[in-house]
């Protein structure tokens, strides 16, 4: 009958997280956002790098308060910082986001982050009878569902999403993606293995916020639902 094709496949056409075949436009959002992820790490790894280097250098920088550990508050800070102006930014050109909201989403990035990092750094050689790889991959997962919960509930009310497409799957892909942390323990010279992990990281949890592009799915004069 005419018209049934198009009625069969509206469905189909459908994504629902959940069992739903992805349209076009969601498998390009989905790489579009794991890309951004991917180039957020990267981004936080070259700038730790390059801050690193001047402060070994006697810049201003080795002048800091903490002197020898301005390395680790920049591994607190940067990333959680740059992943939330890089994909913050893409909230603002899609109209999801206001520039105040660009802001205070990459402010809960940072806050989610910090947290996050805090959890595995003062963790990971805690765990009784577990060696240091599997420490870190232990209390990679709990930091990164930490990290996810918090940014997950800020994005909610700074995004007007529902609450499961911000605290359903991306918290289950970055607590997962947590497991990757023991990558970090490889030695190498230049500290490639922290950009391996922070590109994986941060491009997986990324791609997990491919629904809240759906359309329809801001609720931009409503407060947030748990519907």
């Amino acid at each position: 009958m005419p018209g049934t094709e198009s009625v069969a496949r509206g469905p189909m056409r459908q994504w629902s997280g959940s069992g739903g075949v992805m349209k076009s436009t969601d498998r390009s959002d989905l790489a579009t956002l794991g890309v951004l992820g991917m180039i957020s790490g990267g981004a936080a790894w070259g700038l730790i790098t390059l801050t690193e280097a001047l402060s070994a250098q006697g810049s201003y920088l080795s002048k800091l308060k903490g002197g020898d550990e301005i390395g680790i508050y920049e591994f607190r800070v940067l990333p959680g910082l740059i992943f939330g102006l890089v994909i913050g930014f893409l909230w603002r050109r899609r109209g999801m986001a206001s520039p105040r909201g660009v802001l205070g989403y990459a402010l809960a990035s940072t806050l989610a982050h910090f947290l996050a990092f805090e959890f595995a750094l003062r963790t990971f050689d805690r765990w009784p009878g577990m060696s240091e790889n599997f420490g870190l991959a232990l209390s990679g997962i709990i930091a990164g569902l930490i990290g996810c919960c918090v940014f997950g509930v800020a994005t909610v009310f700074l995004l007007r999403v529902p609450y499961q497409s911000a605290l359903g799957f991306p918290v289950l892909v970055g607590a997962a993606a947590g497991v990757l942390l023991p990558l970090i323990n490889i030695d190498d010279e230049w500290g490639v293995s922290w950009l391996v992990f922070y590109v994986l990281w941060q491009g997986a949890y990324a791609a997990s916020l491919v629904r809240l592009m759906q359309r329809g799915l801001v609720m931009t004069d409503k407060p947030a639902s748990i519907g």
